[in-house]
């Protein structure tokens, strides 16, 4: 009881201001959790905060809570912002974050009463609308959070319009993210356009890799405060939160995965996958495999599938992830790459399955952290081939993460037999479905490349054969790994029952244009035959001094420099050469028994 008098809201060492926690209680917030009861005293006051906490522990509102204080402090000190200026930047990874953040600070601002505040929240999100677009908006509306994504956020403060010089707060959101190789020149160019007396918070499940760069941020004496709690692991994952790993072969993870779908009770998953191409294929196979159980079994339990990765247009993701969070009386799975893996807050995810361990260990902790939140019971498994593999669970172990193992025991791989075949006859019904699963094939090759754990991950040891049949593949593609794959096939022809010569498209389109590039290169090869025909006929039928020059010029390659210039001069080939020799010697003969005739005849006369 004591502890619980400890998380509410009059258990601050201040008082909130009173809309703000009416409106957290009307909005369900009835008391805080430990990370928020630990933040919001010392970010609201004039601490820098270094914060890791566990997926789903709160920490979105630990700093948002700050913010509002802090703006609503300034405005009523300073009745507005002057045009162009801002009071908080929140920055974080993905634009699926930052519709979230912003979606929680606008929940709780609808109930700030207007006559005190004015309080304005906006998105400026890179491959949304352009820079200037988003500073016309700015200009108009006067928000005073701005939430933005790395690169759009330092595009919008080196405009000349945006004043800086009144932002209060900054906030980085999965921070370790933020602070990796691919946003750190942002940050740091952020860091210098903003002002050095702000409060800086950085919130992430992973902070281990970036605390000696929080400085780069215009950090002062920053407080670092790392959640455990009763309700806590010491790990970095909640303790509800159950960890799994399977062993199982390469061409029987679609089947496996099948089997946990159906026997598991769950109202929401999330299947991970390595790479954009992967999700497509697999989300047109398994809606057809779905389709196909359907017909074979009476009581099938229905179940949606959604796909989520970052080639799709951002309205198309978002009204994604509002259909798979909405209310369903049936399982819904999301299949998705990792920009489902960081921060996204989606209620009653019972599951979540990754076919590969991501390359980067910390987003292990993401992905899993998307089941089990807000102290609710989840489940996380991952998929391991047999091998080298398997030495990612002590890898993992080292970094405070620890997994058990999953047995199958009612997992039979022969019950999952006709996936392999339906998979055939759904791949041979359109080309252009072997061209996609091709893509994703390599796709997932060079993604695996790319795991930090090099000595685990082995491109030079992946099994792939087996990799390929869970692919479907008829044919392997061609690339520079085919050196690891032992008895690599003439071709790469993996099915030689496969004509591909005859192996059609679906689409009217394709197919047209295929078979005009297989007559184009037909009447090609006919042309050529037709022409090495013609020069065969031409040389049979040359004259013999021709052919004979002709055989010269193929030989003077061959002679040397002086024998060239000696050819050249003589102007004759090298069977002429010698006819020139032998006449010589002939003429030189009759030329002498010419003029002993005509001495014998001299003496004759007298």
């Amino acid at each position: 009881m004591a502890a619980e008098n400890k998380l509410t809201w009059d258990s601050l060492p201040y008082q909130i201001l009173p809309w703000l926690r009416e409106a957290l209680v009307t909005r369900g917030y009835e008391n805080m959790t430990p990370v928020q009861a630990s933040v919001i005293p010392l970010f609201s006051g004039n601490k820098d905060v270094v914060v890791q906490a566990v997926t789903g522990s709160g920490k979105t509102l630990a700093f948002v809570i700050p913010v509002l204080e802090k703006l609503c402090h300034f405005l009523r000190e300073e009745s507005a912002f002057k045009r162009g200026h801002f009071g908080s930047l929140i920055i974080c990874p993905t634009k699926e974050l930052a519709f979230q953040i912003e979606a929680v600070i606008n929940n709780l601002v609808e109930l700030c009463p207007d006559s005190d505040y004015q309080l304005k929240t906006q998105a400026v999100l890179g491959g949304v609308g352009s820079v200037s677009t988003d500073v016309q908006n700015f200009l108009k509306s006067r928000a005073q959070i701005i939430i933005a994504t790395p690169g759009r956020a330092l595009e919008f403060l080196q405009q000349s319009v945006v004043k800086s010089s009144s932002c209060q707060v900054l906030v980085l959101d999965e921070a370790d993210r933020l602070l990796d190789h691919d946003f750190n020149s942002e940050m740091s160019l952020i860091a210098k356009i903003l002002p050095r007396q702000k409060r800086v918070g950085m919130f992430s499940a992973t902070m281990s890799a970036v605390i000696d760069d929080v400085f780069k941020l215009g950090m002062t004496n920053p407080v670092r405060i790392t959640v455990k709690s009763d309700h806590l692991s010491k790990k970095l994952v909640p303790s509800k939160l159950k960890l799994f790993y399977s062993i199982v072969p390469a061409d029987e993870k679609i089947g496996l995965l099948f089997h946990m779908l159906e026997s598991y009770q769950f109202k929401r998953a999330i299947v991970y996958f390595p790479t954009c191409v992967c999700v497509s294929h697999f989300y047109l196979l398994l809606n057809h495999l779905l389709s196909c159980l359907k017909k074979k079994v009476e009581d099938y339990e229905v179940m949606k599938l959604y796909s989520l990765h970052g080639k799709l247009q951002l309205e198309t993701r978002i009204k994604t992830l509002s259909r798979f969070s909405g209310v369903s009386e049936c399982k819904n799975v999301l299949l998705s790459t990792d920009v489902a893996a960081r921060g996204l807050d989606i209620p009653d995810v019972d599951l979540v399955i990754q076919l590969d361990p991501p390359t980067d260990p910390d987003v292990f902790v993401h992905r899993c952290g998307r089941a089990g939140r807000a102290g609710k019971t989840g489940t996380a498994v991952v998929f391991l081939t047999p091998g080298l593999e398997e030495s990612y669970v002590e890898f993992m172990g080292l970094r405070n993460v620890e997994l058990h193992h999953l047995s199958h025991a009612h997992y039979n791989p022969q019950k999952f037999e006709w996936i392999d075949m339906e998979s055939r006859a759904w791949l041979l019904a359109d080309r252009a479905r072997h061209e996609i699963a091709t893509k994703a094939f390599v796709t997932y090759i060079r993604h695996y490349s790319k795991h930090s754990a090099a000595s685990i991950f082995r491109v030079s040891a992946l099994d792939y054969w087996k990799l390929a049949k869970g692919f479907s593949l008829f044919r392997f593609p061609k690339m520079p790994e085919n050196k690891f794959i032992n008895d690599f096939p003439d071709g790469g022809f993996i099915d030689k029952s496969v004509d591909f010569e005859r192996y059609s498209f679906l689409g009217t389109q394709k197919e047209n244009a295929r078979l005009q590039n297989i007559n184009s290169s037909s009447k090609a090869m006919q042309l050529n035959e037709a022409r090495l025909a013609v020069n065969a006929r031409k040389e049979k039928n040359l004259p013999w001094s021709k052919r004979s020059k002709s055989n010269s010029n193929e030989s003077q390659s061959s002679l040397s420099s002086k024998e060239r210039k000696v050819k050249e001069r003589l102007l004759l080939p090298d069977d002429g050469i010698q006819e020139i020799q032998d006449d010589w010697k002939d003429l030189v003969r009759a030329n002498k028994r010419r003029k002993a005739s005509e001495i014998t005849g001299v003496f004759d006369e007298l």
